[in-house]
């Protein structure tokens, strides 16, 4: 897996995995040091977004921001709402979406099928603890 990485002063300060194809880059992990300057991700994403396009790319996929955008009437929803707009404590969901906002992307629905539906919170929590730091 490529890792773009950012240095200052030769010290590595954040970095990117990268998962290719042959027509584009998907950003799967991004972390930075607690000591990087403030606008640190926001230098990494543009340079793995200029080097994308210059190997002839036409688009970066950014990956998910969890449990926005849900319209639903269903509890799932209901509850998947709420999480995302009190649930910053167990993990960033609306910080994640600005952050990616900020680049203008082309935002399209995703969907998880998981074993009878009040499974759906358990496999999302262990989804969101596979792909992010841990909880606290």
């Amino acid at each position: 897996m490529p890792i773009a990485v950012l240095r200052q002063r030769g010290r590595a300060v954040a970095f990117a995995a990268l998962l290719p194809t042959p027509h584009r880059w998907g950003v799967d992990l991004l972390r930075y040091r607690p000591d990087a300057p403030p606008t640190v991700m926001d230098h990494l994403l543009v340079e793995v977004l200029h080097a994308a396009r210059d190997r002839g790319m036409t688009s970066v996929e950014l990956g998910l921001a969890p449990l926005s955008g849900l319209t639903g009437a269903d509890p799932l929803c209901r509850l998947g709402r709420t999480v995302y707009a009190y649930g910053e404590h167990w993990y960033r969901f609306r910080e994640l979406r600005r952050f990616k906002a900020k680049f203008a992307p082309v935002w399209s629905p995703r969907h998880l099928a998981a074993p009878r539906g009040w499974q759906l919170p358990l496999v999302l929590a262990q989804v969101g603890r596979l792909s992010s730091r841990p909880l606290r």
